[in-house]
């Protein structure tokens, strides 16, 4: 009973939070320096500590000086957005279809916080890359058990899992549900997958089954010392390659960020990412016309939601020349499939701001 009545209290608690963040949010201006060392752009940021730490440290690389204006009602935000008082290059809006509809911006960009991620079994290297990680993890002999040890899981947890995500996310802010992992591990064909070097556990990685395509969840290292021995790469080839013999056809390495240069999704595309629509949260990006935004387009490539269909988006500099074996390069550099185009965009000055070329499909 108590159970329940708690159950209740924390999804009331949710609603609480959600509607609080629609209608009064919390706002601030960020004077940002882009990647070229180009003047400084200022961006009206609307939405939450932990998003904007990864917005701020993807697309600037950390650097940006924060003035927090406080929570402000919705139709506060309009209005800011409508004059642009503090005279900003872009608007960045966390929310969904609610925050899209209030603000008016169906024709802005939304690009979703993660897109979930698939991959054919048995795993095969195509590239450099992927090759390399497969002669690290021979090289330094690493092997691999799979358990369900509650004991294992645990050390797993704290001594691999938290440690590595502290130091990813340094900057921002992390919830470690150590519960959700104790009662998901409990649960049938969920398995721990451990990276042996001789007698030392290095890495390991949770797995979630499925009567479709089992998901990489969680994963981690003892020690950032043994990355350069391949003990991530090691976890997902030996998750690919002990799924693969029990008879499954797929794998998802888990969720990635949906910003194309970001090192994560770079990492996982290797292995011959596919892509799916997942979250329905995202950035909204409302950019207003100066040079200093052109520059933050051109560095900063994406995927964006569009009727709930995934696209890429790159842009270009609509003054410089463009040619086929141009556009075959940025295909080859940041099309992933899933994508149901990748959009290539012409930069221009005038009213519209933006120009579509070409896509690929």
């Amino acid at each position: 009973m108590n159970y329940k009545i708690g159950f209740v209290l924390n999804y009331l608690k949710n609603i609480y939070r959600i509607l609080s963040e629609v209608i009064k949010p919390n706002v601030w201006i960020l004077d940002c320096k882009n990647k070229s060392e180009t003047e400084p752009i200022k961006v009206l940021y609307v939405g939450t500590h932990r998003e904007q730490d990864y917005f701020i440290k993807t697309t600037f690389d950390d650097r940006c000086h924060k003035e927090y204006l406080g929570r402000k009602f919705f139709w506060g935000v309009n209005y800011m957005l409508s004059n642009n008082k503090y005279r900003c290059s872009m608007a960045v809006i966390e929310g969904t279809f609610i925050e899209r509809y209030i603000y008016r911006l169906a024709e802005d960009f939304f690009i979703p916080f993660w897109t979930y991620t698939a991959f054919d079994l048995p795993l095969v290297a195509t590239n450099n890359s992927s090759k390399k990680d497969i002669r690290k993890v021979k090289k330094h002999g690493l092997e691999y058990i799979v358990t369900n040890d509650s004991k294992m899981i645990d050390d797993f947890f704290y001594n691999m899992h938290k440690p590595m995500i502290q130091t990813r996310h340094e900057t921002g802010s992390y919830d470690f549900l150590y519960d959700e992992v104790k009662e998901t591990m409990q649960k049938k064909d969920n398995e721990l997958l451990l990276v042996k070097k001789e007698d030392i556990f290095i890495s390991g990685v949770l797995m979630r089954g499925s009567e479709e395509i089992p998901e990489l969840w969680k994963n981690g290292i003892v020690d950032l010392k043994f990355w350069d021995d391949g003990a991530i790469a090691a976890t997902y080839i030996y998750a690919g390659e002990y799924l693969s013999e029990k008879g499954y056809e797929k794998i998802s390495f888990g969720l990635v960020r949906s910003f194309l240069n970001d090192g994560l999704l770079k990492y996982k595309k290797k292995w011959n990412m596919t892509l799916s629509v997942s979250s329905k949260r995202g950035f909204i990006l409302k950019p207003f016309i100066s040079d200093e935004v052109e520059d933050f387009f051109i560095k900063n490539p994406f995927i964006y939601m569009k009727k709930n269909k995934l696209y890429g988006a790159v842009f270009i500099n609509k003054d410089e020349n463009y040619s086929e074996e141009d556009h075959e390069k940025l295909k080859k550099q940041h099309y992933i499939k899933g994508l149901s185009e990748l959009n290539v965009f012409s930069i221009k000055k005038e009213k519209g701001f933006i120009e579509k070329r070409q896509p690929y499909k």
